[in-house]
């Protein structure tokens, strides 16, 4: 394990008084030590964001991004609670080799684009048609709000966000959709209509939510009820109960953004399923249910000599490398 340093910028509500000096948040487990510092000024003299020194040791430089991110957002969590405020990871800046008194250092300056900006010039006038269709028809309110959680799962940032407001429009569109009838009661493992052997007769009631929920993705796909309705539960239940992705990733056995992609698919398609006649001929876009949020991160490797009189550079002494990317439409 070696000691590193990542620089992180992070926007909100609040940033230090104009003039102070840093100020030091740290922990043991793991041992970390986080160093909050004001953002340059802006044109205006204001102060617009935080740069979050991380401090702490990782096995590998390429990892260091991910694993401090995970641990600044735990900090961060704590100083909203703390303040009432709005604190958000805009981006890991850089990583630096961070031992005392190190020479030659290692440094991966970072820069994010987003891959949608600029966006893409396709908003054509069939899909417009769509919209106005589906404004003209008289759809039920749930499937509206369906519809708003859908949009929240396709702008969020982060894939457990992005999950949890999938499931959501899922779950709304079961809800409001299972049947009013009495049904039986199912079996927890097989799923059959259980008896009562002294009635001689089988319970009913209600559909519950999972079991709409069940029977709603059994509709969408052919194997909608069996492991892809229990995936997507066990993801949901982790979740919700304060799992990490990461260990939601390994009870689960799929990477999170396969199962932000499924999710979304299967919101898509039930709330469509639950839509009126369409007036014309419908048609939508699509991105290959590709529906979890990246960015465009340039890393380049490099490194940097120190005299190493003091424990470590100073913010002059540490190289400043400015990156861009051009964008362009159509064939080249």
């Amino acid at each position: 394990m070696s000691k590193f340093r990542a620089d992180f910028l992070v926007k909100g509500s609040l940033v230090l008084p104009f003039g102070s000096e840093p100020k030091v948040i740290s922990g043991g487990d793991p041992p970390f030590e986080m160093l909050l510092c004001n953002a340059d000024p802006n044109a205006a003299g204001h102060t617009p964001a935080l740069t979050v020194h991380m401090i702490a040791d990782c096995d590998a430089i390429e990892n260091v991004a991910g694993q401090f991110r995970t641990l600044l957002a735990q900090q961060l969590d704590v100083l909203s609670f703390v303040t009432h405020s709005a604190f958000r990871i805009d981006e890991c800046q850089r990583v630096i080799d961070w031992e005392p008194h190190q020479k030659s250092r290692r440094i991966r300056p970072m820069k994010k684009f987003d891959p949608f900006d600029p966006p893409d010039p396709e908003l054509h006038r069939e899909l417009i048609d769509t919209a106005q269709a589906i404004t003209r028809a008289k759809q039920e309110d749930y499937v509206i709000q369906a519809q708003r959680s859908f949009r929240d799962g396709v702008i969020e940032q982060q894939p457990e966000d992005q999950f949890q407001h999938f499931w959501l429009a899922i779950e709304t569109i079961a809800e409001g959709s299972k049947a009013t009838t009495r049904a039986p009661i199912p079996c927890p493992k097989c799923q059959g209509a259980l008896f009562c052997s002294d009635c001689n007769e089988s319970p009913l009631r209600r559909p519950m939510a999972r079991q709409a929920i069940r029977q709603l993705l059994s509709a969408i796909r052919e194997d909608g009820g069996g492991r892809f309705y229990r995936d997507l539960v066990r993801t949901r239940d982790h979740l919700l109960h304060g799992r990490s992705p990461d260990t939601v990733e390994k009870e689960v056995g799929l990477p999170l953004p396969v199962l932000v992609n499924e999710a979304g698919r299967a919101a898509w398609h039930a709330i469509l399923n639950s839509m009126p006649k369409l007036e014309g001929t419908p048609v939508f876009a699509h991105r290959d249910g590709h529906f979890v949020n990246n960015v465009v991160i340039l890393t380049p490797d490099m490194v940097f000599e120190y005299d190493g009189i003091a424990p470590h550079p100073s913010e002059a002494q540490i190289p400043k490398v400015e990156m861009s990317m051009q964008v362009r439409f159509g064939p080249a």
